[in-house]
């Protein structure tokens, strides 16, 4: 909050409060907060006044850094992230409230009047691999596309080993400067096509085929529809269901079947390769490209589920792990004939039968 003069005059016109999983209170705080700053600078008498700074503190139970903003040391401090080094004291307050009459409108959004309809008949294996040991093992045994770094210095050697197609994974974090890197490390290698984790990657008119991670968040039939104007197919956001996927018309999409989902994308580095939340679960920190990734310690797993995929009419699969490559893509091959009794009890399900909506 106290870098809003710089955030204005370097002509960013709006800032997000983070709301998801807060409570109304915190989102009400930190917005009043925010609020009475940036209007304070317009009235050229910027000021932040100990009473606005205190109340935001004690609406929140963490204490607060700058991020990457002034390129701090502390960018992220676990022990501040738990709380225990906070001391302020905890205020009570008694709402008093009455029910409120809300007057909800229908919006008027003009939606598509033609969604393309598309169905996957025939089963395709996407597979990313670690190491190249892993991605000849997913080409032994099935697979019709491997993912592999960009910046791995195996990829050139690997494309003479195998004869599917060989995509390059380019990086989730990249900003301007990184762009001619890639660029030239692309034009290097010259991959079948690219797996990408950043929106920036669509606009440089590369004339490859383009597959979008699942952290590009496809949602619905008109994400699927602009995606399909530029030729890039996506894989499907893991946060939709089965029931949720089998609604699309359109579903030239991969569905993430098998692997450990990568929950948080950061710019941090950090010495700690797990870490434990409050309930005793596992997650990993996985270095990679310009920061971290933060991934689920539980592997997701379909196995035989996924026939329920193939019934609807979705048959590309996305399988993404560093662990019995060759047994898992075999599975994933062979899935009408396939058992999972022995598999099933090291996986979990994820969002495949919770609804998302």
């Amino acid at each position: 909050m106290d870098e809003i003069p710089s955030i204005i005059q370097l002509g960013v016109n709006a800032v997000k409060i983070e709301g998801r999983m807060r409570t109304p209170y915190y989102a009400a705080t930190a917005t009043e907060a925010y609020r009475k700053a940036i209007d304070s600078y317009y009235e050229g008498s910027f000021q932040l006044t100990d009473d606005i700074k205190e109340k935001l503190a004690s609406a929140f139970t963490r204490e607060f850094t700058k991020g990457k903003f002034l390129c701090s040391d502390e960018i992220f401090n676990i022990k501040k992230a738990t709380g225990e080094s906070k001391n302020y004291s905890k205020t009570h307050y008694k709402v008093n409230y009455q029910n409120i009459d809300i007057n909800r409108q229908v919006a008027d959004v003009s939606l598509p009047k033609h969604i393309k309809k598309a169905q996957n008949k025939t089963l395709r294996l996407f597979v990313r691999a670690y190491s190249s040991e892993d991605a000849i093992q997913a080409y032994k045994y099935g697979a019709d596309i491997i993912y592999f770094d960009l910046f791995n210095e195996e990829f050139a050697n690997l494309k003479n080993k195998i004869k599917c197609g060989l995509y390059a994974v380019t990086p989730r974090i990249m900003t301007d400067k990184d762009i001619g890197v890639i660029l030239k490390r692309l034009n290097q290698i010259k991959p079948d096509g690219i797996l990408v984790g950043n929106l920036g990657m669509l606009n440089l008119k590369l004339r490859i085929p383009i597959h979008l991670d699942y952290n590009l968040n496809c949602f619905n039939d008109i994400d699927m529809g602009y995606f399909d104007k530029i030729n890039a197919m996506p894989i499907i956001s893991p946060e939709l269901s089965i029931r949720d996927l089998k609604r699309f018309q359109n579903k030239d999409f991969a569905v993430l079947v098998h692997g450990k989902i990568r929950l948080m994308t950061m710019m941090h580095d950090f010495k700690e390769q797990t870490i434990v939340d409050e309930k005793g679960e596992k997650f990993f920190l996985k270095k990679i490209y310009k920061g971290t990734e933060l991934l689920n310690g539980k592997e997701l797993g379909l196995l035989g589920k996924s026939r329920l995929l193939i019934k609807n009419d979705i048959s590309k699969f996305f399988i993404d792990t560093d662990k019995n490559v060759a047994e898992i893509v075999s599975f994933y091959k062979n899935i009408n004939n396939s058992n999972d009794s022995r598999l099933k009890k090291n996986y979990v399900l994820g969002w495949s039968f919770r609804r998302a909506l």
